[in-house]
């Protein structure tokens, strides 16, 4: 038995398909109101060519990252939601590896099967599915991205803390609130939620929280690193700058500067080559460093290879122009 070249069910089915990067499940189809004969034709026709169990890709349509994501949180079924490292990439924060294992997470109970999803069948691209599974997902940690299921930047972020060191979970928080995706206040509540007895990974969300009061957000993976390699040592253990700190310049106009003892107006800016490129650009970052300097700061400035391949030298430079401005501008606020 096959449907009607026009017959709207199939139509139906392929729109849904359309949104979903191409691919649709079996259970979907039959809802949709499609024969279960009807589907088994399109397979062996190889109209619908399978990429996962149950789920099919609509022959004509192209091969990608979100077809298979998609595939594999409909092969694992209602309910299931890419997570972990998997979702971090989904969701574009910083410094989330992306590996050939997709992450998703299912409720308990839920069968093992979708473990493997062969997205460009007879090529052998495919990619397996590591299930984790929990007992409940609650709607406050599911979002939609690209039209797929996913965990929350704030689950997202518990669930990876175990996976990555404390530098890159603060890179990837400091990147999700710079997109509007968490804040402290959220995470913090979540992690309560979250955070059962003997929870991996909860006990550094608390400690990234904990570096967080007080904290304006960083603008860049650069400034996080450039904020890790001085909070803990001199001058910044004696006495605390700000990040992100707003001063008035000599023009009227306000800037921000990444690292400042606002005291001895001093300050640390990380210049990153995404920030700075071009000429424009350039002309006006060195309007700004002298309507900074006519106003009294003096203003150093520091690159990627200065905070990651030569950290002791970068330190040093700081502590140097820290003494000199405490000599000529006194003993800094406590």
């Amino acid at each position: 038995m096959k449907l009607a070249p026009r017959d709207h069910r199939l139509a139906n089915a392929h729109q849904l398909a359309a949104d979903q990067h191409g691919v649709i499940r079996r259970g979907q189809a039959l809802q949709i109101g499609i024969p279960r004969a009807q589907v088994d034709w399109l397979v062996r026709t190889r109209r619908w060519i399978p990429v996962a169990h149950e789920v099919f890709r609509v022959a004509g349509t192209a091969a990608t990252l979100l077809q298979l994501r998609s595939a594999a949180t409909l092969a694992a079924g209602p309910g299931a939601a890419l997570s972990h490292l998997t979702c971090a990439d989904q969701l574009r924060l910083e410094r989330a590896s992306r590996r050939a294992e997709l992450d998703v997470t299912v409720p308990y109970g839920r069968s093992a099967r979708g473990r493997r999803v062969d997205i460009a069948s007879g090529e052998r691209a495919w990619s397996t599915v590591r299930m984790h599974r929990s007992l409940v997902i609650d709607p406050v940690d599911r979002m939609t991205v690209d039209g797929i299921p996913c965990t929350t930047a704030a689950r997202t972020l518990i669930d990876c803390a175990p996976l990555v060191t404390d530098e890159t979970l603060e890179v990837m928080f400091e990147s999700a609130r710079r997109m509007g995706l968490v804040s402290t206040a959220i995470l913090a509540e979540r992690v309560i939620a979250l955070g059962g007895k003997g929870r991996a990974g909860c006990g550094a969300i608390r400690d990234l929280l904990a570096r967080q009061e007080g904290v304006a957000p960083a603008e860049s993976t650069l400034e996080v690193k450039l904020w890790r390699l001085i909070r803990d040592r001199e001058p910044a253990r004696r006495d605390s700058p700000t990040r992100q700190h707003e001063t008035l310049r000599s023009d009227g106009s306000i800037a921000r500067i990444d690292v400042a003892w606002a005291p001895l107006r001093l300050g640390v800016e990380a210049e990153g080559w995404e920030w700075h490129s071009g000429r424009i650009q350039w002309k006006r970052d060195r309007r700004r460093t002298a309507t900074l300097e006519a106003a009294g700061w003096r203003l150093l400035f520091v690159t990627w290879d200065d905070v990651v391949k030569h950290p002791t030298e970068t330190l040093a430079r700081i502590a140097t122009a820290y003494a000199e401005r405490s000599a000529t501008h006194g003993t800094p606020l406590r």
